[in-house]
């Protein structure tokens, strides 16, 4: 691992345990990273490959990562992830 990317890595972290990103916003970055186990990495394939109906059901019970995710697909939430410096 070079330089820039210990430093991005140590971004990423500093993010994780930040107030300035939501629980759901920070669950997408580590689905992002390869930092979650198999269930959240099974939920958020599955949620990329949902219709806005499903998508709507999945929000009743995790509204936060909905949002979040919606925002990642449809939204700015890469822009601003890569506008902190913690996504390429």
């Amino acid at each position: 691992m070079n330089e820039a990317e210990i430093q991005q890595r140590a971004r990423v972290s500093a993010a994780l345990d930040s107030d300035d990103w939501t629980e759901g916003e920070k669950r997408v970055l580590r689905w992002q990273w390869g930092l979650m186990g198999g269930y959240w990495t099974a939920f958020f394939e599955a949620a990329m490959r949902a219709d806005d109906g499903n998508l709507d059901a999945l929000a009743r019970a995790y509204p936060g990562v909905i949002s979040a995710l919606r925002s990642w697909k449809f939204g700015n939430l890469g822009t601003r992830f890569r506008d902190a410096d913690i996504m390429d």
